[in-house]
C-alpha cells in the first residue's frame, strides 16, 4: 500500500481550495443522501440487501465452521484439509471462467448462477456421501459462489437500482451484510451447542441461501418496473 497507492494518490491528487473542496463535497453528500433515500423506496434494494446480507453470513459461517461440520460427518482431517484449500482456486477459477464467457451471457444470468451455487453446495451437504470427493465438491461450488458474488456486488447495483448514489447505497448494504457475517459464526456456535450436531443447523442454512436466491429473483423483477 505504501510502495504502490500511496505515491500514486500523492501524484495524482491536486491541490483545491478549502472553499471548493467544502462546496464540492456538500453537494455530492447531498446527492448521495438523495438517492439513498429514493433506493430505499425501491424494491430491488430491499431485495439486494436481504441477498447479500444472507450470502456474507453465510460465507462466514462456511469459513468457520465447515472444519468441525465435516470432522463431525467423519471425513479424515487430510480430506477436510484439502476440500478446504479448493476454496481459493474455486473463487479465482470463476472469474476467469466469467472473463472468458462474458460476452455469451448478461449479468442477470450470471446473478442466477452465482446465487444459485450457494444452495447448491449446501444442498449437497446436506445428503454429502461418505466418499472423499463429495466435501470437494461442495467447497468447489461454494468457492465459485463467493468468487462470483464479488463481482455481482459491484454490478447489480447500478444495473438494477441505478449508478447514482452508488457508494451511499453500496455501503449501507455492505454495513448490514456485515453485521449478519460478524454475528453469524456465534450464532452457529450457540446453535450447535442446543442442538448437540450441525444436522438441524445446516438445515437452517439451506434454507436462508433459498431465500437468497429467490431475494435475488424478486431484485430483477421489480427493476423491470423502472429504476427510481
Amino acid at each position: 500500500m505504501l510502495a504502490v497507492c500511496f505515491p500514486i494518490h500523492a501524484l495524482g491528487l491536486r491541490e483545491r481550495s478549502t472553499t471548493t473542496e467544502g462546496q464540492t463535497g456538500s453537494r455530492v453528500g447531498k446527492a448521495s443522501t438523495a438517492a439513498l433515500r429514493r433506493a430505499l423506496l425501491h424494491p430491488s434494494f430491499w431485495a439486494l440487501l436481504v441477498t447479500f446480507t444472507i450470502h456474507s453470513t453465510l460465507a462466514t459461517v462456511i469459513v468457520f465452521h465447515i472444519m468441525p461440520l465435516l470432522h463431525e460427518r467423519g471425513f479424515s482431517e487430510l480430506t477436510i484439509t484439502f476440500a478446504y484449500s479448493l476454496i481459493g482456486p474455486a473463487q479465482v477459477g470463476s472469474r476467469i471462467a466469467l472473463l472468458a464467457t462474458r460476452r455469451y451471457f448478461s449479468m442477470e444470468t450470471i446473478g442466477i448462477i452465482t446465487v444459485s451455487a450457494l444452495p447448491l453446495s449446501l444442498a449437497l451437504l446436506l445428503v454429502l456421501p461418505q466418499i472423499e470427493i463429495a466435501p470437494c465438491l461442495m467447497l468447489v461450488l461454494y468457492g465459485t459462489a463467493n468468487g462470483l458474488v464479488t463481482i455481482l456486488r459491484g454490478t447489480a447495483i447500478p444495473d438494477l437500482i441505478g449508478s447514482e448514489g452508488y457508494g451511499s447505497i453500496n455501503g449501507t448494504i455492505t454495513l448490514v451484510a456485515r453485521i449478519g457475517a460478524a454475528l453469524a459464526p456465534i450464532a452457529v456456535a450457540l446453535a450447535w451447542d442446543k442442538f448437540g450436531s450441525y444436522g438441524p443447523v445446516v438445515w437452517g442454512l439451506f434454507a436462508l441461501a433459498v431465500i437468497a436466491a429467490v431475494s435475488y429473483g424478486v431484485a430483477i423483477y421489480a427493476a423491470e418496473g423502472g429504476k427510481p
